[in-house]
Parts: C-alpha cells; sequence; structure tokens
C-alpha cells in the first residue's frame, strides 16, 4: 500500500476493518464478562506490525514522528521492566512466583503494543483515526448495552436512564445494581474523557455541526457507563488548560509547576492511603468510593514511605491483591510506588509529566505540548482513583491524540531508531 495525495489506497476498506477490530480490542468487559484478553493483544500487535514490522525488517529502521513517540513512550517501559527483573532477582518480595515476572513482562508489552499500534494506525489514516476511534467506542459500547438489554430487558433500561449518574447508590445485588455492573465497560467509558478533551480544546478544523456530532456520540458513551472519575478529570483539566491559554502563562514554566505539583500530591495521597486517613477525609467530605477505603487499607501493607523504599516490582502488587482479596489496587499513583519505589517513582512522574511535554514543546511547538500535557494530566486523574493503566483503550487513547495530532502539526526530520538484523 502507498500513500498518494496523503492518502493510503484502500483507505476506505481499510478504515472499516480499523473500527470494527478495535470495536474489539476497546471491549474490557461484555455483559459483565472479561473479555479474553488476547484478542487485544492479537490486534494491536496485527497493526502494530502492519507498518512498523515493515519499518524494520525491510528498511532496518524507523524514523520521523514514529520514532520519537516510541523514544519517549516506550523507553521508560523496558527502564521499569529492567528495574523490575533486577527486584525479582536480586530482592524478590515474599510470596513472589513465576507467575509475577509473567505477569510483569504481559503487562509490558501490552503497554508498548498500545504505543506502537497508535504510531502504526496514525500513518495509515492520518488525523482521521481520532474521528475512526470515536466510532470503534461507540459500536463497542452499544453492543454491550443492546446485549445487556436483551439479558435484563428494556424495562430495567429504561428505568437505568435517568438514574446512570447514581449508579454507585442501587441496592448491591438488586437488578438496578446488576444491570449497571453489566453495562459498565470501564475502559472505553474513561478513554472517552481523552476526545472530549481533544474536541473541546484543539480541534479547529472541523465544523460546529461536526463537532457536535461527535461529542454527542461521545457524551452518550459517557453516560451511559457512567464514571465520575472522569466527569471530573475532564472539567478539572479543562480549567487548569483554559487558564493556561486564557492567561498565556509560559507554557515551559507552568509544565513544570504542574509536574512538581502533580509529584507532591501524589506523594502526600501516598502517605495519606498508608497512614489509614483516607476514610476521615471521605467521611467528612461525604463521598461515595464505593469500598475503595478498604481496598486502600490493603494496598498500605505493601509499602514504606522512605527514600531507601525501593519497591515490589512492576505489578507485584496488583496481582497480589487481586489474588488474595478479589480486587485490584483501584489507585495506579500509590500502586506505582508501591511497585517502583521512592526514587524511580520520582522519575516515573518527572518523565511523563515534565520531561516528555518539555521536550514536545522544544521540538513541536506549543500546540503538541499544549495536547499531550492534556492528555497526561486526564490521564493521572484517572490512575487517582482506578486501574487505567491496565486498560488497553485508555493507554491506546492517550498516546493516539499525541501521535495523530503530530501528523498533521510535526516535523518530520529527526533522528532515526536503527535495528541490527
Amino acid at each position: 500500500m502507498e500513500r498518494k495525495n496523503g492518502r493510503i489506497e484502500g483507505e476506505n476498506d481499510m478504515a472499516i476493518i480499523y473500527i470494527i477490530s478495535m470495536a474489539v480490542a476497546f471491549s474490557f468487559y461484555f455483559g459483565g464478562a472479561q473479555v479474553v484478553f488476547w484478542y487485544k493483544y492479537l490486534i494491536a500487535l496485527l497493526w502494530a506490525l502492519s507498518y512498523l514490522g515493515v519499518c524494520i525488517f525491510k528498511e532496518k529502521k524507523i524514523k520521523g514522528n514514529s520514532a520519537i513517540i516510541i523514544k519517549m513512550y516506550v523507553y521508560p517501559l523496558l527502564t521499569i521492566l529492567a528495574w523490575s527483573s533486577f527486584i525479582f532477582i536480586f530482592h524478590s518480595p515474599s510470596g513472589a512466583n513465576i507467575g509475577n515476572v509473567t505477569r510483569m513482562v504481559s503487562n509490558i508489552v501490552y503497554l508498548i503494543l498500545a504505543v506502537t499500534s497508535a504510531v502504526s494506525t496514525t500513518y495509515y489514516f492520518g488525523k482521521k483515526v481520532i474521528k475512526y476511534s470515536i466510532w470503534a467506542i461507540f459500536i463497542s459500547i452499544m453492543a454491550n448495552l443492546i446485549y445487556c438489554i436483551h439479558l435484563y430487558g428494556l424495562g430495567i433500561f429504561l428505568q437505568y436512564l435517568p438514574q446512570a449518574a447514581s449508579s454507585t447508590d442501587f441496592p448491591f445485588g438488586s437488578v438496578l445494581y446488576n444491570f449497571a455492573s453489566c453495562i459498565e465497560v470501564q475502559d472505553a467509558t474513561l478513554a472517552t474523557g481523552f476526545y472530549i478533551l481533544y474536541m473541546i480544546l484543539f480541534d479547529e478544523e472541523d465544523s460546529i455541526k461536526t463537532k457536535l456530532f461527535y461529542m454527542g456520540l461521545l457524551l452518550v458513551c459517557s453516560y451511559l457507563g457512567f464514571k465520575r472519575t472522569e466527569f471530573i478529570a475532564v472539567i478539572f483539566t479543562v480549567i487548569v488548560m483554559w487558564i493556561i491559554k486564557k492567561y498565556a502563562i509560559d507554557l515551559s514554566l507552568m509544565i513544570k509547576v504542574i509536574g512538581i505539583a502533580i509529584l507532591l500530591f501524589s506523594f502526600g495521597y501516598i502517605c495519606i492511603v498508608k497512614w489509614d486517613l483516607f476514610q476521615t477525609i471521605i467521611d467528612k467530605v461525604g463521598a461515595n468510593v464505593t469500598g475503595r477505603q478498604n481496598v486502600y487499607r490493603n494496598l498500605a501493607r505493601y509499602y514504606e514511605i522512605s527514600p531507601l523504599y525501593i519497591g515490589k516490582g512492576f505489578t507485584f502488587v496488583d496481582k497480589t491483591m487481586y489474588d488474595t482479596t478479589g480486587f485490584s489496587a483501584h489507585n495506579t499513583v500509590v500502586r506505582m510506588y508501591a511497585e517502583l519505589g521512592f526514587i524511580p517513582f520520582i522519575i516515573w512522574i518527572v518523565w511523563y509529566l515534565i520531561r516528555i511535554p518539555l521536550k514536545i514543546l522544544n521540538k513541536f511547538g506549543e500546540k503538541n505540548a499544549l495536547i499531550v500535557m492534556t492528555s497526561t494530566l486526564y490521564l493521572f486523574f484517572t490512575y487517582c482513583i482506578g486501574n487505567s493503566m491496565n486498560f488497553y483503550c485508555i493507554q491506546y487513547s492517550f498516546i493516539l491524540i499525541t501521535v495523530a495530532t503530530f501528523d498533521s502539526n510535526g516535523k518530520l526530520n529527526y533522528k532515526k531508531i536503527r535495528f541490527k538484523i
């Protein structure tokens, strides 16, 4: 396949294949049951190899924006893999086994596939991949909705519809509670936040009518699988970005300020969980956190607050918690501290919230840096009370918005990554 006038031959057929395949890959739950995980692996791998595989085995290099994205987002994953391997070999935590190692490797591979598949699909579709992805999310959520209506009946759905925002208050075990659990897909629902933010803040090419149409699709998806985390994160991120744009604040300075603020907040959060202050805070606020306080008490057992704390190894805490209690950490920020350790956790925060945005600002300019900062800020907000690092659709969409906007705005002549084969 070749590009002609900026287009890939057979793009319409490929777009259909993309939308259908990604609708499957974006489906974490279907009818309340978890979708077989290797489907995502296979689909992501095929898309990644379709472009990057040719680059590596035919040209022995990946060049341009693809190389820049891979360097920025894959290298830290490989570093986490190396550090965690060191922990498992030389400072293995109690209870560690080969299952922890395979889980670590499989999660690193899936995160790498999220990056590389986003790079490859952008090569084929350019900026249009954003809209195609919205359609894939919509189809994934609608397919699940139709199946859930089939299981529970249209009447239950009509009862649920006006109450979706208060679904956490449904009595445990009730029909409405079970229907809400069935319709909740998590992955795709939280991922809509990236696209909503892009449409609100950065889509300057589409007409108002087109933007409203796609915003409508996204809001329907968001409401059906209602996640308070998403709505709060979107509002918070919009306010921060609006202030930066409105008052023309120096972006380089703002990136550093936001990064340091989130780092300090993260350590405060880690202390709150460790010292069991979370329950006190939510009691005063009056928030319903659906039992997370009990999960966090268990999470607090797995780490210490000390500059010398070296961590348990990537995925160890999350897997051990799920295997022993049936609940994973539900807090990626604290979990990453528990798994990476004190110093590596700081590096992780600084790399994603300061290093990458500053590098993009210097190479591609302010608009691209704002887009990356917006997506990263939203992502880290979801990390505070969820497992969004575990979801392919979220990680893929996080990278996709960045690389798709690079495709149309970025420069092309940068260093190449070479592979000896």
